[in-house]
């Protein structure tokens, strides 16, 4: 079993490094603003010093905790691009794999198996963004269950980059930390009690600045109006976190191996983690299989200590090597035209939308109209802030915005460099890869009129562009003429 284990996140993680390869640009809107965050960050450290950077920590990106951008700064000023900012998140993976294996009190191989094994905690990992600090905080205060002469420091350190990397963290580590309390004999839960505040006092300062925008913006990413719909029922919520966060495979597996186990009190803080996160989404209007990767630990960390030893493994085993080989093929195979099961586990390390903008550098103000892949406000950036040269990037309208005022738009295109629109007619959905057809048609309904408007300013020299990519489109581009 140690050598399966070993093996599973071995191969997980230099898959991660292959896709990481094999994407130089980021791979949507939250990669590249996060990427720019960190180019920002370095800039001011350069500039105003260490206090300067200090307050930006605190008071600039109020909507995210900053412990991704604390924990990345050292990389990004010395020079370290995005691919290796995500090398970072994927050490951390490793790292969270590890600490489940020697935290488990027993079956420390199955929980590192089916966290490395789920398409979650791929998603969180693979990529740079707020995801793997709240990764390796849940996996720390996992361990401490396991590991009595590590558990004050392991939760103390736990609860704080927890709370300083998502706010989601607050409806896991709290629902974690009250069922700890709730378990253990008093002695014990007077060093938890005392653990945990700690870790709290740590992270207050941020807190205690920003809790009203970052508790919003969580509540936004919860309903997230653009890509919420009615049909996300709490079990079309359920049964998408059972294929897309755990993996048909694995969830057989977890069944497989926990049918008549007994000791469920030993691990009931792990359970209640477990069940915390995903029911708050499983709720909602909107559910995004990455941010229920520290229910994921929690739930391997789980099946590992419950897990009912005998054939039953060598069931679960064939069951794990399923699930990573639908992994392994998806960097090799579009899955878009597979049976949902499969494709929901083959997305996670699938060729993603790639687009390189280096195109737009020399234009300061660029704004565009419509949807299509990759083409978002930071990630039209990218170029100009790698550079370290202002720009400026706007997306004329979506949906958030209610009707369409033409004459506001008119007023930002005339103030434009560039302004970009995607043609309809070449950009077609992907829902593996985030684009839904009710979006695109939302979004894409009035280019032609849009079109129409910047061809009457007279501003512009029209041309077109095609756009390489996984899903490759055509791109109108109107530069405004010199003189």
């Amino acid at each position: 079993m140690k050598v399966a284990a070993w093996a599973t996140v071995a191969i997980v993680a230099i898959a991660m490094l292959v896709w990481n390869a094999r994407h130089p640009q980021p791979i949507v809107w939250d990669d590249a603003n996060y990427e720019i965050q960190t180019i920002h960050d370095a800039e001011l450290a350069r500039s105003g010093g260490p206090l300067r950077l200090a307050k930006a920590f605190i008071f600039e990106d109020v909507e995210r905790p900053p412990a991704y951008r604390v924990i990345a700064f050292p990389f990004t000023f010395a020079g370290a691009s995005l691919r290796g900012l995500r090398v970072v998140s994927i050490a951390f993976f490793v790292l969270s794999a590890a600490l489940l294996y020697v935290g488990a009190p027993r079956g420390g191989a199955i929980a590192a198996m089916l966290f490395a094994l789920s398409p979650s905690v791929i998603a969180g990992s693979e990529w740079f963004g707020t995801d793997y600090p709240v990764i390796l905080a849940s996996a720390m205060l996992l361990a401490a269950l396991g590991r009595p002469r590590w558990d004050f420091w392991l939760t103390a350190a736990g609860v704080a980059l927890g709370l300083l990397a998502k706010s989601s963290f607050l409806v896991f580590g709290g629902t974690f930390m009250i069922a700890r309390l709730a378990v253990e004999p008093w002695p014990k839960k007077r060093s938890v009690f005392l653990s945990g505040a700690i870790g709290a006092l740590i992270a207050a300062p941020w807190w205690f600045w920003n809790w009203r925008s970052a508790i919003g913006f969580a509540n936004y990413s919860r309903l997230f109006p653009r890509l919420a719909s009615a049909q996300n029922t709490p079990f079309v919520n359920f049964w998408y976190f059972v294929i897309a966060a755990v993996g048909l495979p694995a969830s057989i597996a977890i069944v497989v191996l926990l049918w008549r186990s007994n000791g469920w009190r030993a691990a009931l803080p792990a359970i209640v983690g477990a069940i915390a996160l995903p029911l708050t989404a499983i709720f909602s209007p909107f559910l995004l299989e990455r941010i229920q990767a520290p229910a994921i630990a929690a739930l391997a960390f789980a099946v590992g200590t419950l897990a009912v030893e005998g054939r039953r493994i060598l069931i679960a085993l064939g069951l794990f090597g399923a699930q990573l080989l639908l992994i392994v093929a998806g960097m090799f195979v579009d899955p878009s035209s597979w049976p949902e099961p499969a494709s929901r586990i083959a997305v996670a390390l699938m060729r993603k939308d790639n687009v390189d903008w280096s195109f737009l550098r020399p234009y300061e103000r660029v704004s565009f109209f419509g949807l299509a892949p990759s083409m978002s406000p930071p990630e039209l950036a990218i170029p100009r802030q790698r550079a370290h040269e202002t720009v400026q990037t706007m997306w004329l309208w979506n949906i958030d915005q209610g009707a369409i005022d033409w004459r506001r738009i008119e007023e930002q295109v005339r103030k434009s460099d560039a302004v970009l629109v995607p043609d309809p007619a070449t950009v077609h959905p992907s829902p593996l890869r985030g684009l839904m057809p009710r979006d695109l048609a939302i979004h894409n309904e009035h280019d032609e009129q849009f079109v129409t408007l910047v061809r009457s300013t007279g501003l512009f020299d029209e041309s077109t562009r095609a756009i390489e990519n996984v899903n490759p489109y055509t791109l109108r581009v109107f530069v405004r003429r010199r003189g």
